[in-house]
């Protein structure tokens, strides 16, 4: 596993999605120069290997390059001396400097060859992301590749592409590249689901110890926070991690409780362990077939960091831990909690942990691929040398200032795709590929497996045929890993972009203690009621609990065990309450629990719950709304059924934290500071602040009570509703998530729900994964086009887009991206969608500056179009739409069809379903439907 003590970071970092391939690397122009090849190793074992080359193609003029020697091919058979006994890269490199063949051959294994067949074995390798595993992972992998049916059909095409041309490989040909994509493809088409259990193994305690809550108690970000407990039960946590990066865990106290006082929140948070290093994970679980891998379904072997105390706060029954991990997810902006006033003297740290995060995973990413290049792939960089490697390019900032420059956006967390691509043009178009401190680095890392190969590379000595191998290789990794959009199990790249670059867990420590869920509550006449209690710290001890119940004959209660009555003894502290249409009243349930120790029993304490028997129902409307960003209200009504028949009033609590916006009702307004009021009517009303950037949630919460004769308040029930406060601008892209049909082009349109101001500019940002393949528009105007070829395969395809809007004044909104999920299926005849809708110019002959318009994607050959429309206010709005081509209409809501942008017409790759009413769409719902030919 990998630990080092890594350098300084940069701050900023801005989210930026993209669909990432199986092979993403840092982008800088490198330069393996020289004559000269790696030299053999007296100690090393052979891989023996028959040869099937291309016709035409003599053994004489080929040198076989792998990762201990250089050696001239003779004969039908070939032995190499390797470095270890993991599989890595050979390659028969022609006399004229060119690729003919490639295999990753292993030393002592049987059966190998160098030739189509071998070659397909190791196309299909990369592309799965081989480079990315350990000495075991990639053995297995390719033993299952070598007898898997993906590799017989694309030695096939290899064979058929050598009769046209020996050296096909080394482009590689675009029909190998198709076929290697279309195998990939395949086989990730048919993973399965498997996931990593992290179950916490709890030890049995020998006294009674606090509690330890952990929330979330799932993983985030792969990594969880699992309870470790010492031999006596006393509370500790580790931290386990899944992905195949490492992090830094902090643990601070937060909070305690004093016995029987209120809770104590410290102003700054107290360090508790300061810095936990979190390895990566090196290997992947068990898989069993390349379809596990390929498909993303075979989870990494969980990694688990030693076991780390938590005491209990001095005279506390309640202590609150938080742990602080840090690791490095690109394009991500910076985790909300770091601005939390209690870390005001940890974040700067944080800061330049998270920025040598960044910079060490992207440059062990640069590494990785250069060692598979060289036929060195597997060999895991130990942290010391990585260390090293990133001091001697930093060193020769003056001698290389472009990879210092994109180490220092690394720094950043930004752009790992963009420079990945950059880096491969330039290899694979024959440019140097290792210069100055760049090569230092490389040669650093090179030593520990091949210290003659790491010689010639730090003199610049490496033969022409040795550069041949390594622009190969990288050509691979560019057409099939980049053209294909991969992204795997198996590969590095995926998990540096999954999850957030800091994550919050909460460790709360609780004295035992008898509980019961829920205390109290309702449950309508005739209905059932679960019920749980426990023990706080005391789950691991052998425990009985005795329930009883009181209040009415006409209950009882009853447990998985076969317990039915008023009162019995369990082990495992559930009940269900089970009521009767004659139960009313109040019902109490108790429960003692006791400690069985040999043959005593003690104590623990008691609990109770009260539940409340009624018919009662409180609902709020609407459960969901959106509001626009300023200016903008929403209204809520409550309604309570059926509504208290014995006199009493009814009286609301209405809550809400008032983040965004503040709650209005019975001529009080919420705040921050006072997030409830109370009053007696059954309606409030919501409005966002001015200064809102929008894109967020806001709760609204209502509990309903019914105000008795004698002052008291009986709960009747309670019910939230969810306030989407939309962004100053929100994109919308068409078409929506729908099925589409094979072998179609379709166009795609950006835009804004909310139109610009005059003078605006746009940057667009377009990406893609999956099948298919996206060709960008270009320009900054408001809107923005895309066309997606949704190719011959089946399968899934996201298209993301990003936009920065510049507006006048040199103000700039970078509203929140959108990604829309595409399948592509053979036979489709009508591809069904919501359309979105947004504010446009409407043009010259419209009589009025801008229109409501819901855009529709304009298919070619397509043979009817059909619009309908629910959920308007206006009833009639609410209608459908029927046209072929372009087409007046003046119903309710007008709803003429024109193609858009306006000024375009028949030249449009888009209809506009125009609505007779100007500003943003705030209600309804367009679905369209289009009819392809058969």
């Amino acid at each position: 596993m990998k630990t080092r003590t890594l350098p300084p970071p940069l701050p900023a970092r801005r989210r930026l999605l993209l669909a990432l391939p199986s092979g993403a690397l840092l982008a800088s122009p490198l330069a393996l120069v020289g004559c000269g090849g790696g030299g053999d190793h007296d100690d090393a074992r052979h891989a023996e290997a028959a040869l099937a080359l291309p016709a035409g193609i003599a053994a004489k003029d080929v040198t076989l390059v792998g990762p201990a020697s250089e050696q001239p091919a003779s004969g039908a058979s070939a032995s190499l001396p390797m470095n270890g006994s993991g599989p890595a890269l050979v390659c028969a490199v022609h006399s004229s400097d060119r690729l003919v063949a490639m295999s990753m051959l292993r030393a002592g294994a049987r059966d190998q060859s160098l030739g189509a067949r071998s070659s397909a074995e190791a196309l299909l390798f990369l592309a799965l992301g081989g480079s990315q595993l350990g000495a075991d992972d990639r053995t297995r992998l390719l033993d299952l590749l070598r007898t898997d049916a993906s590799v017989t059909a694309l030695a096939a095409v290899i064979e058929a592409r050598w009769a046209v041309d020996a050296f096909a490989l080394d482009g590689p040909d675009a029909q190998i590249v198709a076929a290697a994509t279309a195998a990939v493809a395949g086989l990730r088409g048919s993973g399965s689901v498997a996931s990593a259990g992290a179950a916490s193994r709890r030890k049995s305690a020998l006294a009674v110890q606090p509690l330890q809550r952990i929330e979330p108690s799932t993983a985030l970000s792969g990594v969880t926070l699992l309870q470790a407990d010492g031999s006596d039960g006393a509370p500790g946590i580790k931290l386990q991690n899944t992905k195949r990066r490492r992090g830094i865990a902090h643990v601070y106290e937060t909070a305690y409780t004093p016995q029987d006082g209120e809770k104590i929140e410290l102003g700054l948070a107290q360090v508790q362990h300061e810095r936990i290093d979190v390895p990566p994970t090196q290997s992947l679980s068990v898989f069993s077939a390349i379809s596990q891998v390929a498909g993303g379904a075979v989870p990494w072997a969980p990694v688990e960091t030693a076991r780390y105390a938590l005491p209990m706060h001095a005279g506390a029954e309640e202590t609150v831990y938080e742990t602080v991990y840090l690791t490095p997810v690109w394009d991500r902006p910076e985790p909300a909690f770091f601005l939390d006033v209690r870390y005001s003297l940890e974040r700067s740290d944080w800061r330049e942990e998270l920025k040598a995060l960044y910079t060490a995973s992207q440059l062990d990413l640069v590494l990785d691929a250069v060692l598979e290049a060289l036929g060195l792939g597997g060999q895991q960089i130990a942290a010391a040398t990585l260390d090293q490697s990133i001091a001697a390019i930093r060193a020769g900032a003056s001698a290389t200032p472009n990879v210092i420059a994109l180490l220092e956006q690394a720094g950043a967390g930004q752009g790992l795709l963009a420079g990945w691509r950059a880096w491969l043009v330039n290899v694979s178009e024959g440019n140097a590929i290792v210069s100055g401190a760049y090569r230092v680095a490389v040669a650093t890392v090179v030593r520990q497996a091949n210290a003659q190969l790491a010689g010639n590379i730090e003199a610049g000595t490496l033969s022409a045929r040795r550069l041949t191998m390594f622009r190969a290789a990288i050509r691979v990794l560019m057409g099939v890993a980049v053209v294909a959009g991969v992204v795997d199990t198996a590969a590095q790249y995926r998990d540096l972009h999954e999850g957030e670059s800091g994550n919050l867990y909460t460790s709360t420590l609780v004295a035992p203690k008898v509980l019961i869920s829920p205390s109290s509550g309702r449950v309508q006449r005739g209905g059932e009621l679960a019920l749980t209690a426990r023990v706080s710290g005391a789950q691991q001890l052998p425990l009985v609990f005795v329930w009883s119940m009181s209040g009415s004959d006409l209950a009882n209660l009853r447990d998985a065990q076969g317990h039915t009555g008023r009162g019995f003894e369990n082990s495992d502290g559930a009940v269900t309450l089970a009521t009767t249409l004659s139960t009313q009243g109040t019902l109490t349930i108790g429960v003692e629990a006791f400690v069985v120790q040999g043959g005593t029993r003690s104590s623990v304490g008691t609990a109770t719950a009260t539940i409340e028997v009624d018919q009662t129902s409180v609902t709020i409307s609407p459960a969901a709304s959106r509001m626009a960003r300023t200016g903008g209200t929403q209204a809520f009504s409550v309604s309570v059924q059926p509504a208290p028949t014995d006199g009493s009033t009814l009286v609301y609590d209405w809550t809400c934290a008032s983040s965004y916006g503040s709650l209005a009702s019975d001529g009080k307004t919420t705040s921050a500071s006072a997030p409830l009021i109370t009053g007696s009517l059954a309606s409030a009303s919501y409005s966002g602040r001015g200064d809102n950037e929008g894109g967020t949630w806001e709760t609204i919460k209502v509990q309903a009570y019914a105000l008795e004769s004698g002052g008291g308040r009986r709960a009747l029930g309670e019910a939230s509703a969810e306030v989407y406060i939309k962004q100053e601008y929100e994109l919308l892209l068409t078409p929506g998530d729908c099925d589409v049909a094979a072998g179609l082009t379709l166009p795609m349109f950006a835009g804004f729900e909310q139109q610009p101001p005059a003078g605006s500019t746009v940057d667009w940002t377009w990406s893609h994964g999956g099948v298919g393949t996206l060709t960008p528009g270009s320009g900054t105007a408001p809107s923005s086009q895309a066309s997606l070829a949704t190719g011959s395969a089946e399968g899934s395809m996201t298209v993301t887009v990003q936009a920065v809007i510049n507006l006048p004044g040199g103000r700039s909104f970078r509203p929140l991206p959108l990604t829309r999920a595409l399948r592509v299926k053979k036979g489709t005849r009508e591809i069904t969608m919501v359309a979105p809708g947004g504010v446009f110019p409407c043009g010259p002959t419209c009589g009025v500056s801008d229109y409501s318009a819901y855009i529709v994607p304009r298919i070619a050959n397509a043979i009817g179009y059909r619009a309908v429309f629910t959920g308007f206010g206006y009833g009639p709005c609410n209608r459908s739409v029927s046209w072929v081509s372009e087409k007046p209409d003046g119903g309710g809501c007008n709803f003429p069809i024109t193609y858009h942008p306006f000024q375009a017409r028949e030249a449009a790759s888009f209809w506009a379903v125009w609505i007779g009413f100007g500003g943003a769409i705030g209600e309804g719902t367009c679905t369209v439907t289009i009819t392809l030919p058969a």
